[in-house]
């Protein structure tokens, strides 16, 4: 099978790629180092990750090798199974422009390359926190199979995220959690999710949970294109929850989104709200080209929420109802 350096006959004899020479392949115009992860074939005790036959197992391995704001690049290339590799302690993006991609396809369920967290991340931990500022993350799965509530959580500002499925703890426990949430955003602000996917309906959610949940202060941050995915039992569960003073402050924007909970498929419910946004004092919801699927209203408090055409009005026997209007 031909590697990417066969087609280069430079690198096919002998020289190495530069990151000048991939960072257009990245969406990137300058990166500094590159650090590969193959979860399959890699090992953090004896490579160093500067090529991806020299490939780190574990992300955390290649982050420790990060310098903050030179613009290093992690990308998981796997080759073979899930893509994901396997963490066994939180991991803190404490690292300015230091960004993570995934190489595979780029399909918005389950990219096959990405982190996930095993049980030794426990119910108090935070899987991964995004903490500073300026990084980009694409195409990357970040999931786990333990019992935590969080999972992603970001605290820094101005970040991209691409083409991610950020699904939140899988099991059971996690499920039935009040404290549960595939992404918290806390005080972070002009973050942009992109083509994104938050949760999933392989698991039920049978309390008042959320796939998102903005809190603290959070100015201007961008849903665009993303999914929100949901089954649960529990009528009390949201999309999206934002009740605390300036957690929506200037505006959030759901730009061409979609809400989507199977309600007529097994014992799936829906919702009351897909939003909750009440108490939210300085802000609006902006509400784009968007739409949503099992749940009896968009939001449990209208005051404050800025629709485009068409309205979503509700849902009526699991189906989407839709006037025209402003």
């Amino acid at each position: 099978m031909m590697k990417a350096r066969d087609y280069n006959p430079a690198v096919k004899y002998g020289a190495r790629w530069l990151p000048q020479d991939i960072a257009g392949m990245l969406g990137l115009p300058y990166v500094g180092n590159i650090y590969y992860v193959d979860p399959i074939a890699g090992v953090d005790a004896a490579n160093d990750g500067t090529t991806q036959d020299a490939a780190f197992a574990t992300v955390s391995a290649a982050f420790a090798k990060c310098t903050s704001g030179k613009h290093d690049v992690i990308v998981i290339a796997p080759t073979g199974g899930t893509g994901r590799a396997t963490e066994v302690a939180p991991i803190v993006w404490n690292k300015r422009f230091t960004h993570l991609i995934g190489s595979c396809a780029p399909t918005m369920h389950s990219p096959r390359a990405g982190i996930e967290f095993s049980s030794a991340v426990t119910e108090d931990m935070i899987g991964i926190t995004f903490s500073e500022n300026g990084c980009v993350v694409k195409n990357v799965t970040i999931t786990s199979t333990s019992d935590t509530d969080v999972i992603t959580k970001v605290t820094g500002s101005y970040n991209y995220f691409g083409g991610c499925h950020l699904t939140g703890a899988q099991n059971a426990t996690a499920g039935a959690d009040t404290a549960w949430r595939a992404l918290l955003v806390s005080a972070a602000s002009e973050n942009t999710f992109e083509g994104c996917t938050f949760g999933s309906e392989t698991f039920v959610r049978s309390a008042a949970n959320f796939n998102v949940e903005q809190t603290g202060t959070c100015k201007r941050n961008v849903y665009k294109d993303c999914f929100f995915d949901a089954y649960n039992t529990s009528a009390d569960a949201a999309f999206f929850q934002a009740i605390t003073g300036n957690c929506t402050e200037m505006f959030v924007m759901f730009d061409n989104c979609m809400m989507f909970a199977p309600v007529l498929v097994g014992a799936s419910v829906s919702m009351d709200t897909a939003m909750n946004t009440s108490n939210v004092t300085n802000g609006i919801y902006i509400w784009k080209n968007s739409y949503f699927y099992g749940a009896t209203a968009l939001a449990d408090v209208f005051t404050k929420v800025f629709c485009t055409t068409p309205v979503i009005t509700g849902v009526a026997s699991g189906h989407m109802v839709i006037a025209s209007g402003t």
